[in-house]
């Protein structure tokens, strides 16, 4: 469909989602920070099946620092499955 892809959300609409992972399994096989596991944490993030609905503007809401938003990208981009 076009139009499908809104560039807030972490997961293009386009993009497999990966394995299902706790939220520590998820910011602990990406090398996310503390910081970053305890911001999701706090906001009711269970693991990598509620992350994948996650917009760029919630980070910020939550307090996420550029960097951290970057490493939730890149562990976003790592964790989908290219098919």
């Amino acid at each position: 469909m076009a139009g499908d892809t809104d560039p807030d959300l972490l997961l293009p609409g386009s993009a497999t989602p990966g394995p299902c992972l706790t939220l520590q399994q998820f910011c602990g096989k990406y090398s996310l920070s503390d910081a970053v596991y305890q911001k999701l944490d706090e906001n009711g993030y269970t693991g990598s099946n509620t992350i994948s609905y996650i917009r760029v503007s919630e980070l910020k809401e939550m307090g996420f620092k550029h960097g951290e938003i970057a490493a939730m990208k890149d562990a976003v981009r790592q964790w989908v499955s290219r098919v």
